[in-house]
């Protein structure tokens, strides 16, 4: 319903947009502006009769053009990012759209970013929060076709969650009003590789190849390809502490966290568990 009514609003305003541009009494383009009809000999110039000289008039008139053009884009890219008021549903058919214009598209569309970053710079409103792999192939806001301010991100390698992981959730959840969580585990993860290829690593790699190592040992009792079984059930038990964990107070009914695994082959994000079977976040 929201969606709808913004786009409503968006192509009625666009038509008042196209009349309001094709009023405006001059010429973007090269400047030629109408010459006013004189009836008589221009008045002398004096301190109390001051004239502007027309290519200052010229000036003038392109800057508050280009202000009343900006201004209504930004009101148009306000109407189509209605983030806060999506809820979970509508945030991922928002996501499940995006990416399947990442797959399909071969150039990304332009993106509005001097005016969404200008709209976003005193407020957030993300529609969707994103937990995922630092892996530099897997940018959520490039893989679902998002712009700034769209998307809520946590990343570390195995898309692993930790206390300031957790924190930073539950600030996306309350204040900032966002109900969708994904989860989003990838193909030929490295972390997962390295967890598979061994128990343990030096330094700090060490910490995140423990961590992964339930669900390698779950995967290699599955059948089928390990590297894969072992991301999809790695991402299915970081939801699950996510939703135990993370404390949303009264916003916890209300919170759906849902799992993806994104191919890298084909750029197309696969969801791993049915959205009817996927709780809402029991976080206390």
């Amino acid at each position: 319903m929201a969606i709808s009514a913004a786009k409503s609003i968006r192509a009625s305003t666009g038509a008042g947009i196209s009349g309001f541009l094709l009023c405006l009494p001059f010429t973007l383009e090269n400047g030629d502006y109408p010459a006013a009809p004189r009836t008589s000999m221009p008045p002398a110039i004096s301190p109390s009769n001051p004239i502007v000289p027309m290519n200052s008039l010229n000036v003038v008139r392109r800057a508050v053009a280009s202000f009343a053009v900006v201004s209504l884009l930004g009101f148009l890219s306000a109407t189509g990012h209605a983030a806060g008021c999506l809820n979970p549903a509508e945030a991922l058919d928002r996501l499940k759209l995006g990416n399947e214009r990442f797959v399909v598209n071969r150039v990304s569309d332009p993106k509005p970013t001097a005016v969404r970053r200008a709209e976003t710079s005193r407020h957030q409103s993300p529609f969707a929060i994103i937990v995922g792999c630092a892996d530099s192939r897997v940018g959520p806001e490039t893989v679902f076709d998002q712009t700034i301010g769209d998307l809520f991100a946590v990343r570390v390698a195995g898309n692993l969650v930790d206390d300031f992981a957790l924190g930073s959730l539950e600030y996306a959840v309350e204040p900032l009003g966002t109900r969708l969580i994904v989860v989003l585990g990838h193909q030929r993860c490295g972390a997962i590789s390295a967890a598979i290829a061994a128990p343990d690593a030096p330094h700090h790699i060490g910490n995140i190849v423990r961590a992964l190592q339930p669900a390698v040992q779950a995967a290699r009792g599955r059948p089928g390809d390990l590297p894969r079984n072992a991301t999809e059930i790695n991402a299915e038990m970081v939801a699950a502490k996510i939703r135990k964990e993370a404390h949303f107070g009264a916003a916890a009914p209300e919170v759906v966290i849902v799992a993806g695994y994104y191919v890298l082959d084909t750029g197309r994000i696969e969801w791993t568990k049915p959205e009817s079977e996927t709780a809402p976040g029991s976080g206390n």
